[in-house]
Parts: structure tokens; C-alpha cells; sequence
């Protein structure tokens, strides 16, 4: 009965007496390319801190970047890094095997790479749960018995992705690259990319300052009802394989790790 008793026209009073804007913290979780925009009308009147993953206060502008640092030196260091480019174009094949700890248990996800041409596969208990299959230039997929197409937008997407090194074709015509800056992630100090794929896709991408190598990278996909979703990836505890390095651990947040 006292609930019901309550009019908009208390409520509005009580928002007047108790709610002032020009005494509140506004929080806003993002990266700071994205939402840094959203904040410039309150700009004006209020400060704006910037603050890393962890907490710590962050200078809004970054580090300097040196003059003879640009997106494809970075890009570059990082082949360098992790074998050097002439090694990374002579793999023409790649089998990969991972396991992933997720809310539905332990995942077994195995992909074979050959040529332009991909399968994946995706186990829980011994049952396969997904597959998705790509000849370079047509594709199906298979969930919970039911195959499909690949739809056209992730076909342009596998045409960029599915070759043993990615990061190479950033180097062909129609890719646009960007360093942002540098920022700390932690204790490092990272270089940050921004990506652009002929296909529209976008990413931003973190290098460690110090070894080159990738330690992070986020995008940002259309997921389930035309949402956008944002995918980030760590990359971490680097090992080799046949003369070229690859993080033997990924962890991943808001969504799977593979495509």
C-alpha cells in the first residue's frame, strides 16, 4: 500500500533533492580509442581521469613514441621476434591442438591449416560439438548435427584468417595500419596498433615494448542479434616450435577463441 502511494511526481522530487550531476562520478569501461569521444561534453566542467585494467591512474596522452617507431616497425620486429619473416612464409602447413577451460568444461579444439584451405574441430567428452570446414573459397559449418553454409561475411573474414600467419598480409595493399601510442599494461610498456582488413574488421593490438612480441589483441564483432561483441585475447608464455615462436597460452574473454 505505501508503494503504491508513490506518485512520479515524489519520485521526481526525490531525484531533485538527492541526485545532482555536477557531483557524481560518471564510470565508463572501454578502450579508450572507442568511448573517449562520449566523454568530451563533460569535458567542459569535469575532470577526466584514465585509469588501466588494474586500477592504476593512466596519462590520458601516453608515453612519447619515438620518431623512428611507426604501425609496420612494430609490425616488423614482431616477425622478427618470433622468427623473422622468411621463416614465418615458408610454413605452408600448420596442426594446432588446444585445450579450453570453459563454464561447459574442458573443450578440445583442433584446427589443420594447409595451403588456403582450414578445418576445425571442437570436442567435449569425445563428441564433436562444431566443425567448420573452408576450401579457400567456400565453407560449411556443422553444429549439433546441422550443416550449414559459411555465411558471406565470415567467408571474407576466413579468406584474411586462415593462412598459417595473418599478420603477414597486413603488409598487402587494402590493410591500414596505425600506432596509437604506447600504453602499460602492467608492468610493460605496450605498443598499441589499430587494424583494418579489406573486409571492414577492425582490431587493436598490444606489442611488448621491450621483446616485440604480441601479448594482446582486441576486436570487435557483430555477435547474436546484431550486438556488438567485444573479443579479447592475452597471449602469453612463448615457445618454440620449429624455429618460430607461439604463445603456448591464450586467455580469452567474450568469446571463443577461435573463429
Amino acid at each position: 500500500s505505501r508503494l503504491a502511494a508513490v506518485t512520479a511526481a515524489d519520485i521526481q522530487a526525490m531525484a531533485q533533492k538527492y541526485l545532482h550531476p555536477d557531483q557524481a562520478y560518471l564510470l565508463v569501461v572501454g578502450n579508450k580509442k572507442e568511448v573517449a569521444e562520449t566523454l568530451v561534453p563533460f569535458d567542459a566542467n569535469q575532470e577526466i581521469e584514465y585509469y588501466d585494467a588494474f586500477g592504476n591512474p593512466k596519462d590520458a596522452n601516453g608515453a612519447m613514441v619515438p620518431e623512428d617507431v611507426n604501425a609496420s616497425t612494430v609490425l616488423n620486429t614482431y616477425f622478427q621476434s618470433i622468427g623473422g619473416k622468411e621463416k614465418l612464409t615458408s610454413v605452408t602447413s600448420m596442426p594446432q591442438v588446444m585445450i579450453a577451460e570453459t563454464q561447459m568444461g574442458s573443450l578440445e579444439i583442433s584446427s589443420q591449416l594447409k595451403g588456403e584451405k582450414f578445418a576445425l574441430f571442437v570436442k567435449a567428452g569425445g563428441n564433436t560439438l562444431q566443425q567448420q570446414m573452408f576450401d579457400g573459397e567456400n565453407g560449411k559449418q556443422v553444429a549439433a548435427g546441422i550443416a550449414a553454409p559459411i555465411p558471406e561475411e565470415q567467408l571474407a573474414k576466413l579468406k584474411e584468417e586462415a593462412v598459417p600467419f595473418p599478420r603477414l598480409n597486413y603488409l598487402n595493399e587494402g590493410y591500414k595500419l596505425s600506432l596509437e601510442g604506447i600504453e602499460a599494461m602492467g608492468t610493460k610498456k605496450v605498443y598499441v596498433n589499430s587494424v583494418e582488413s579489406p573486409s571492414g574488421s577492425t582490431k587493436t593490438e598490444y606489442y611488448d615494448q621491450e621483446s616485440g612480441l604480441l601479448v594482446k589483441e582486441v576486436q570487435v564483432q557483430e555477435g547474436a542479434g546484431g550486438q556488438s561483441l567485444t573479443i579479447t585475447r592475452e597471449f602469453s608464455d612463448y615457445k618454440e616450435f620449429d624455429g618460430v615462436l607461439f604463445p603456448s597460452k591464450v586467455i580469452a574473454s567474450g568469446g571463443m577463441p577461435f573463429p
